[in-house]
């Protein structure tokens, strides 16, 4: 087992115990080191484990695009290269990181919602953010996808060429 299956076991056990940190009420401000903030309610348990579990969803993504990357490089290490199957893995890469950007775009705003619910009115907070890293993984999701699409038409030549020799 090499690096990418030990992230895949590993990555989600972090998750995990990330996620159980957050689920009692009261812990978020104090394990971010917020301290005695008066515009921070304690978010009831509940909600504190919605907003754990939405924000758990992008990793999702990552982990998909992870396994085939795992899954790619496996069949490098089997020699096969230029066909149709790596192409396949390369271009799923792209989409699972491109789910992965997706999925924080639309997470954060439910994560905010959930967890200033039981706020006063006048605290409660809809947060959109759009930033940098977005578009760096938009964009290396959109290369992946291109390069993936391009390496399957480059193993139709190559398949192509072979036939005629």
């Amino acid at each position: 087992m090499g690096l990418s299956g030990a992230l895949l076991i590993y990555l989600p056990v972090l998750a995990w115990v990330g996620y159980t940190r957050f689920a009692a009420p009261g812990t978020i401000p104090e394990a971010l080191d917020m301290g005695p903030l008066e515009m921070i309610v304690a978010p009831p348990g509940r909600a504190a484990l919605l907003a754990a579990g939405l924000s758990l969803l992008p990793a999702l993504g990552a982990l998909y695009a992870l396994w085939q990357a795992q899954a790619l490089f496996a069949l490098y290490r089997g020699g096969e290269t230029l066909s149709p199957a790596p192409a396949r893995r390369i271009g799923r890469i792209g989409w699972g990181l491109l789910a992965a950007a997706g999925l924080g775009l639309a997470v954060r705003p439910a994560v905010a919602v959930a967890l200033t619910a039981a706020n006063p009115p006048g605290t409660r907070l809809l947060a959109v953010s759009f930033g940098s890293g977005d578009v760096g993984l938009g964009l290396a999701a959109g290369l992946m996808i291109v390069i993936g699409w391009v390496m399957r038409e480059a193993a139709a030549v190559a398949e192509e060429n072979r036939s005629f020799v």
